[in-house]
Protein backbone atom coordinates (compact mmCIF):
# COMPACT_ATOMS: atom_id res chain seq x y z
CA UNK A 1 0.00 0.00 0.00
CA UNK A 2 2.86 2.33 0.95
CA UNK A 3 4.72 1.43 -2.23
CA UNK A 4 1.57 2.17 -4.26
CA UNK A 5 1.28 5.59 -2.63
CA UNK A 6 4.94 6.36 -3.30
CA UNK A 7 4.53 5.30 -6.91
CA UNK A 8 1.54 7.61 -7.29
CA UNK A 9 3.44 10.51 -5.74
CA UNK A 10 6.36 9.84 -8.08
CA UNK A 11 4.05 9.85 -11.08
CA UNK A 12 2.40 13.08 -9.97
CA UNK A 13 5.80 14.65 -9.33
CA UNK A 14 6.97 13.65 -12.80
CA UNK A 15 3.89 15.24 -14.31
CA UNK A 16 4.45 18.34 -12.22
CA UNK A 17 7.98 18.55 -13.56
CA UNK A 18 6.59 18.36 -17.07
CA UNK A 19 4.10 21.07 -16.18
CA UNK A 20 6.89 23.21 -14.81
CA UNK A 21 8.70 23.01 -18.11
CA UNK A 22 5.81 23.17 -20.51
CA UNK A 23 3.83 25.52 -18.40
CA UNK A 24 5.52 28.67 -17.45
CA UNK A 25 5.50 29.98 -20.91
CA UNK A 26 4.51 33.51 -21.55
CA UNK A 27 0.99 34.53 -21.40
CA UNK A 28 -1.74 36.20 -23.25
CA UNK A 29 -2.42 39.66 -24.53
CA UNK A 30 -1.37 42.55 -26.68
CA UNK A 31 2.14 43.85 -26.95
CA UNK A 32 3.20 46.97 -25.13
CA UNK A 33 3.39 50.26 -26.94
CA UNK A 34 7.17 50.11 -26.83
CA UNK A 35 7.45 46.61 -28.27
CA UNK A 36 4.79 47.22 -30.92
CA UNK A 37 7.09 49.74 -32.58
CA UNK A 38 9.88 47.22 -32.87
CA UNK A 39 10.32 44.28 -35.18
CA UNK A 40 10.82 41.41 -32.74
CA UNK A 41 10.64 38.64 -35.33
CA UNK A 42 14.37 37.97 -34.97
CA UNK A 43 14.32 37.93 -31.18
CA UNK A 44 14.49 34.77 -29.08
CA UNK A 45 13.61 35.01 -25.40
CA UNK A 46 14.93 32.13 -23.32
CA UNK A 47 12.70 31.66 -20.28
CA UNK A 48 13.36 29.46 -17.27
CA UNK A 49 10.45 28.35 -15.09
CA UNK A 50 9.82 26.42 -11.89
CA UNK A 51 6.09 26.10 -11.32
CA UNK A 52 4.37 28.37 -13.80
CA UNK A 53 1.27 27.43 -15.72
CA UNK A 54 1.76 29.71 -18.68
CA UNK A 55 1.89 27.54 -21.78
CA UNK A 56 -1.19 25.49 -20.90
CA UNK A 57 -3.14 28.56 -19.75
CA UNK A 58 -1.95 30.47 -22.80
CA UNK A 59 -3.67 28.00 -25.10
CA UNK A 60 -6.72 27.65 -22.87
CA UNK A 61 -7.20 31.42 -22.85
CA UNK A 62 -6.96 31.57 -26.65
CA UNK A 63 -3.88 33.75 -26.42
CA UNK A 64 -1.22 31.45 -27.85
CA UNK A 65 -1.11 33.17 -31.23
CA UNK A 66 0.44 36.48 -32.13
CA UNK A 67 3.60 36.38 -30.04
CA UNK A 68 5.97 38.52 -32.13
CA UNK A 69 9.16 36.74 -31.02
CA UNK A 70 10.35 33.19 -30.38
CA UNK A 71 10.21 31.84 -26.83
CA UNK A 72 12.32 28.91 -25.64
CA UNK A 73 11.31 27.42 -22.29
CA UNK A 74 13.45 25.44 -19.88
CA UNK A 75 12.31 23.72 -16.70
CA UNK A 76 14.10 23.80 -13.36
CA UNK A 77 13.25 22.18 -10.05
CA UNK A 78 14.19 25.18 -7.92
CA UNK A 79 15.26 28.80 -7.90
CA UNK A 80 19.00 28.27 -7.40
CA UNK A 81 19.26 26.14 -10.55
CA UNK A 82 17.31 28.78 -12.46
CA UNK A 83 19.73 31.44 -11.26
CA UNK A 84 22.66 29.25 -12.33
CA UNK A 85 21.18 28.98 -15.83
CA UNK A 86 20.77 32.76 -16.05
CA UNK A 87 24.32 33.26 -14.89
CA UNK A 88 25.51 30.64 -17.37
CA UNK A 89 23.83 32.44 -20.27
CA UNK A 90 21.29 29.81 -21.31
CA UNK A 91 18.33 31.71 -19.80
CA UNK A 92 17.42 35.38 -20.29
CA UNK A 93 14.50 35.53 -17.88
CA UNK A 94 13.79 33.17 -15.02
CA UNK A 95 10.96 32.75 -12.55
CA UNK A 96 11.94 32.18 -8.92
CA UNK A 97 10.74 33.05 -5.46
CA UNK A 98 12.39 35.98 -3.70
CA UNK A 99 15.13 34.11 -1.83
CA UNK A 100 17.31 33.09 -4.81
CA UNK A 101 17.69 36.77 -5.75
CA UNK A 102 19.27 37.45 -2.36
CA UNK A 103 21.88 34.75 -2.82
CA UNK A 104 22.46 35.87 -6.42
CA UNK A 105 23.21 39.37 -5.13
CA UNK A 106 25.57 37.98 -2.51
CA UNK A 107 27.36 35.97 -5.22
CA UNK A 108 27.66 38.98 -7.51
CA UNK A 109 25.67 37.36 -10.31
CA UNK A 110 25.04 39.52 -13.38
CA UNK A 111 21.27 39.78 -13.13
CA UNK A 112 18.43 41.97 -11.86
CA UNK A 113 14.93 41.45 -10.50
CA UNK A 114 12.92 42.82 -13.41
CA UNK A 115 9.43 41.77 -12.34
CA UNK A 116 7.70 41.18 -9.00
CA UNK A 117 4.38 39.41 -8.48
CA UNK A 118 2.45 39.35 -5.21
CA UNK A 119 0.14 36.35 -4.72
CA UNK A 120 -3.56 37.10 -4.38
CA UNK A 121 -3.23 35.02 -1.21
CA UNK A 122 0.20 35.99 0.21
CA UNK A 123 2.06 32.97 1.49
CA UNK A 124 -0.46 30.49 0.06
CA UNK A 125 1.90 28.84 -2.47
CA UNK A 126 4.08 27.58 0.41
CA UNK A 127 3.19 25.06 3.09
CA UNK A 128 4.69 23.13 5.96
CA UNK A 129 3.40 19.56 5.82
CA UNK A 130 3.73 16.51 8.04
CA UNK A 131 3.16 12.81 7.47
CA UNK A 132 -0.24 11.18 7.37
CA UNK A 133 0.12 9.57 10.79
CA UNK A 134 2.07 12.39 12.40
CA UNK A 135 1.10 13.58 15.85
CA UNK A 136 2.40 17.07 15.11
CA UNK A 137 -0.51 19.50 15.12
CA UNK A 138 1.17 22.87 15.67
CA UNK A 139 4.26 24.72 14.52
CA UNK A 140 5.45 24.78 18.13
CA UNK A 141 5.86 21.01 17.95
CA UNK A 142 8.50 21.31 15.23
CA UNK A 143 11.01 21.88 18.02
CA UNK A 144 13.57 19.07 17.93
CA UNK A 145 12.31 17.70 14.61
CA UNK A 146 14.00 17.22 11.24
CA UNK A 147 12.46 19.26 8.43
CA UNK A 148 13.11 18.67 4.73
CA UNK A 149 13.62 21.86 2.73
CA UNK A 150 15.69 22.95 -0.26
CA UNK A 151 18.49 25.32 0.73
CA UNK A 152 18.66 28.78 -0.82
CA UNK A 153 14.92 28.85 -1.50
CA UNK A 154 11.90 30.71 -0.18
CA UNK A 155 10.89 27.48 1.55
CA UNK A 156 14.05 27.66 3.63
CA UNK A 157 13.16 31.20 4.64
CA UNK A 158 9.66 30.04 5.62
CA UNK A 159 11.15 27.25 7.73
CA UNK A 160 13.51 29.62 9.55
CA UNK A 161 10.87 32.31 10.03
CA UNK A 162 8.31 29.81 11.30
CA UNK A 163 10.78 28.35 13.79
CA UNK A 164 11.67 31.84 15.01
CA UNK A 165 8.04 32.82 15.39
CA UNK A 166 6.51 29.66 16.82
CA UNK A 167 9.16 27.17 17.99
CA UNK A 168 11.51 29.32 20.04
CA UNK A 169 14.11 29.96 17.36
CA UNK A 170 15.68 28.63 14.20
CA UNK A 171 18.23 26.54 16.12
CA UNK A 172 15.49 24.35 17.58
CA UNK A 173 15.13 22.06 14.56
CA UNK A 174 17.32 20.35 11.99
CA UNK A 175 16.88 21.40 8.37
CA UNK A 176 17.68 18.65 5.87
CA UNK A 177 18.69 20.04 2.47
CA UNK A 178 16.50 18.10 0.03
CA UNK A 179 14.93 18.93 -3.31
CA UNK A 180 11.12 19.05 -3.40
CA UNK A 181 10.87 15.59 -4.98
CA UNK A 182 13.34 14.15 -2.45
CA UNK A 183 11.40 15.88 0.33
CA UNK A 184 8.23 14.07 -0.75
CA UNK A 185 10.01 10.73 -0.61
CA UNK A 186 11.64 11.48 2.74
CA UNK A 187 8.33 12.55 4.25
CA UNK A 188 6.45 9.47 3.01
CA UNK A 189 9.33 7.25 4.12
CA UNK A 190 9.46 8.75 7.60
CA UNK A 191 13.09 9.91 7.55
CA UNK A 192 11.93 13.49 8.21
CA UNK A 193 9.05 14.65 10.38
CA UNK A 194 8.03 17.63 8.24
CA UNK A 195 8.71 19.24 4.88
CA UNK A 196 8.43 22.77 3.56
CA UNK A 197 7.17 22.80 0.00
CA UNK A 198 5.83 25.09 -2.69
CA UNK A 199 3.15 24.37 -5.26
CA UNK A 200 2.66 22.01 -7.02
CA UNK A 201 4.55 19.83 -4.54
CA UNK A 202 2.27 20.85 -1.67
CA UNK A 203 -0.72 19.32 -3.39
CA UNK A 204 1.29 16.30 -4.45
CA UNK A 205 2.19 15.72 -0.81
CA UNK A 206 -1.44 16.06 0.26
CA UNK A 207 -2.48 13.65 -2.48
CA UNK A 208 -0.01 11.17 -1.00
CA UNK A 209 -1.60 11.39 2.43
CA UNK A 210 0.42 14.17 4.07
CA UNK A 211 -1.29 16.75 6.28
CA UNK A 212 -0.91 20.51 5.97
CA UNK A 213 0.41 21.97 9.20
CA UNK A 214 0.45 25.61 8.03
CA UNK A 215 0.81 27.77 4.95
CA UNK A 216 3.13 30.72 4.68
CA UNK A 217 0.26 33.10 5.43
CA UNK A 218 1.22 35.51 8.16
CA UNK A 219 4.85 34.39 7.99
CA UNK A 220 6.07 35.26 4.47
CA UNK A 221 4.74 37.37 1.61
CA UNK A 222 5.59 34.78 -1.00
CA UNK A 223 6.70 37.19 -3.72
CA UNK A 224 7.49 35.68 -7.11
CA UNK A 225 10.40 37.30 -8.91
CA UNK A 226 11.36 37.37 -12.56
CA UNK A 227 15.13 37.62 -12.78
CA UNK A 228 16.65 38.90 -16.00
CA UNK A 229 20.27 38.71 -17.05
CA UNK A 230 22.04 42.03 -17.41
CA UNK A 231 22.83 41.16 -21.02
CA UNK A 232 19.14 40.59 -21.83
CA UNK A 233 18.15 43.89 -20.23
CA UNK A 234 20.83 45.67 -22.26
CA UNK A 235 19.55 44.13 -25.51
CA UNK A 236 16.72 46.34 -26.90
CA UNK A 237 14.94 43.44 -28.58
CA UNK A 238 15.05 41.12 -25.58
CA UNK A 239 14.11 43.97 -23.22
CA UNK A 240 11.03 44.70 -25.36
CA UNK A 241 10.18 40.99 -25.48
CA UNK A 242 10.33 40.87 -21.68
CA UNK A 243 7.87 43.77 -21.51
CA UNK A 244 5.53 41.92 -23.84
CA UNK A 245 5.98 38.71 -21.89
CA UNK A 246 5.00 40.44 -18.64
CA UNK A 247 1.87 41.84 -20.30
CA UNK A 248 0.89 38.40 -21.51
CA UNK A 249 1.57 36.89 -18.11
CA UNK A 250 -0.63 39.46 -16.36
CA UNK A 251 -3.50 38.88 -18.78
CA UNK A 252 -3.15 35.13 -18.33
CA UNK A 253 -3.44 35.46 -14.55
CA UNK A 254 -6.63 37.48 -14.97
CA UNK A 255 -8.12 34.89 -17.34
CA UNK A 256 -7.30 32.06 -14.93
CA UNK A 257 -8.86 33.93 -12.00
CA UNK A 258 -12.13 34.20 -13.92
CA UNK A 259 -12.09 30.70 -15.43
CA UNK A 260 -10.65 28.53 -12.66
CA UNK A 261 -12.54 25.36 -13.60
CA UNK A 262 -11.65 25.70 -17.29
CA UNK A 263 -8.02 26.39 -16.46
CA UNK A 264 -7.84 23.34 -14.19
CA UNK A 265 -9.45 21.17 -16.86
CA UNK A 266 -6.90 22.43 -19.40
CA UNK A 267 -4.06 21.34 -17.13
CA UNK A 268 -5.66 17.94 -16.52
CA UNK A 269 -6.20 17.48 -20.25
CA UNK A 270 -2.58 18.33 -20.99
CA UNK A 271 -1.29 16.21 -18.11
CA UNK A 272 -3.90 13.58 -17.18
CA UNK A 273 -1.98 12.34 -14.12
CA UNK A 274 -2.66 15.67 -12.41
CA UNK A 275 -6.26 15.44 -11.13
CA UNK A 276 -8.58 18.36 -11.80
CA UNK A 277 -8.92 19.00 -8.07
CA UNK A 278 -5.17 19.36 -7.57
CA UNK A 279 -4.90 21.53 -10.68
CA UNK A 280 -7.63 23.83 -9.39
CA UNK A 281 -5.96 24.30 -6.00
CA UNK A 282 -2.62 24.74 -7.73
CA UNK A 283 -3.93 27.59 -9.87
CA UNK A 284 -5.88 29.26 -7.06
CA UNK A 285 -2.88 29.27 -4.73
CA UNK A 286 -0.56 30.67 -7.37
CA UNK A 287 -2.70 33.49 -8.75
CA UNK A 288 -0.67 36.68 -8.52
CA UNK A 289 -0.47 40.22 -9.83
CA UNK A 290 2.49 42.36 -10.79
CA UNK A 291 3.45 45.05 -8.29
CA UNK A 292 5.92 47.87 -8.75
CA UNK A 293 9.45 47.52 -7.51
CA UNK A 294 9.68 49.89 -4.56
CA UNK A 295 9.85 50.35 -0.77
CA UNK A 296 7.48 47.50 0.19
CA UNK A 297 9.40 44.98 -1.89
CA UNK A 298 12.76 46.30 -0.68
CA UNK A 299 11.66 46.10 2.96
CA UNK A 300 10.42 42.51 2.76
CA UNK A 301 13.50 41.34 0.88
CA UNK A 302 15.82 43.19 3.26
CA UNK A 303 14.22 41.45 6.25
CA UNK A 304 14.74 38.11 4.58
CA UNK A 305 18.41 38.87 3.87
CA UNK A 306 18.86 39.92 7.50
CA UNK A 307 17.57 36.57 8.73
CA UNK A 308 19.87 34.65 6.41
CA UNK A 309 22.78 36.73 7.73
CA UNK A 310 21.66 36.01 11.30
CA UNK A 311 21.70 32.25 10.78
CA UNK A 312 25.08 32.37 9.04
CA UNK A 313 23.97 31.61 5.50
CA UNK A 314 25.22 35.00 4.35
CA UNK A 315 28.71 36.05 5.38
CA UNK A 316 27.81 39.72 5.62
CA UNK A 317 24.79 41.98 5.69
CA UNK A 318 23.42 43.04 2.32
CA UNK A 319 21.72 46.08 0.87
CA UNK A 320 19.26 44.32 -1.42
CA UNK A 321 18.14 47.34 -3.44
CA UNK A 322 20.92 47.03 -6.10
CA UNK A 323 19.55 43.67 -7.26
CA UNK A 324 16.30 45.32 -8.44
CA UNK A 325 15.57 47.35 -11.55
CA UNK A 326 12.61 49.70 -11.92
CA UNK A 327 12.77 49.49 -15.72
CA UNK A 328 9.28 47.97 -15.99
CA UNK A 329 7.51 49.94 -13.26
CA UNK A 330 5.67 52.16 -15.75
CA UNK A 331 4.44 49.04 -17.56
CA UNK A 332 3.30 47.43 -14.31
CA UNK A 333 1.08 50.44 -13.63
CA UNK A 334 -0.90 49.58 -16.77
CA UNK A 335 -1.29 45.84 -16.20
CA UNK A 336 -4.54 44.19 -15.09
CA UNK A 337 -4.70 42.56 -11.67
CA UNK A 338 -5.76 38.99 -11.01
Amino acid sequence: MLQSRRTRIAALAASAAMLVGAASAGVAGATTAKSSKQDLSGVTLNVGTIGGLGSVLLKAAGQASGIPYKVNFSSFQDGPSTVAAIQGGSVDLGQTADTPAIFALAAGDALKVAGVLLPVQPGAPFSIVVGKNSGITSLKQLKGKTIAVASGTAMQYLALAALNKYAGGWKNATLANLTPVASLSALSGGSVQAAVLSQPYVDLALAGGAKQLATGKGIVNGYAFYLASNSALANPGKAAAIADYFTRLAKSEVWASKHLAAAAQAIHTALPTIPVGIAQVLIANNLASFVKVGPAVYKATQAEAALFHQVGLLNSSLNVQPVFTTTYNALVGTLPKA
